[in-house]
């Protein structure tokens, strides 16, 4: 069977959606556990702690920022 031209177009699209999907969840478990990570900084006066969790929150906001501003490109591409 051969795919249609707008066949491949909406399967393709199905995958980008599964892969922004995963691309967009892992930044946001690795920031729930930096809080997690922080709170338990606090409660025990462990400084290190704060600050591991806070370099991580970091480093996955920029990831999602940077996530998000491709997804945009590729969702534009899309429209025009």
């Amino acid at each position: 069977m051969k795919l249609t031209t707008i066949q491949l177009y909406e399967d393709t699209k199905k995958k980008l959606i599964v892969a922004v999907s995963h691309s967009l969840k892992k930044p946001v478990v690795m920031i729930e556990m930096a809080l997690d990570m922080m709170k338990r900084g606090i409660e025990s006066n462990d400084s290190s702690r704060i600050e591991k969790g806070g370099s991580i929150i970091h480093d996955n906001v920029v990831k999602l920022r940077k996530d998000m501003a491709n997804m945009l490109k590729v969702f534009t591409l899309d429209l025009i």
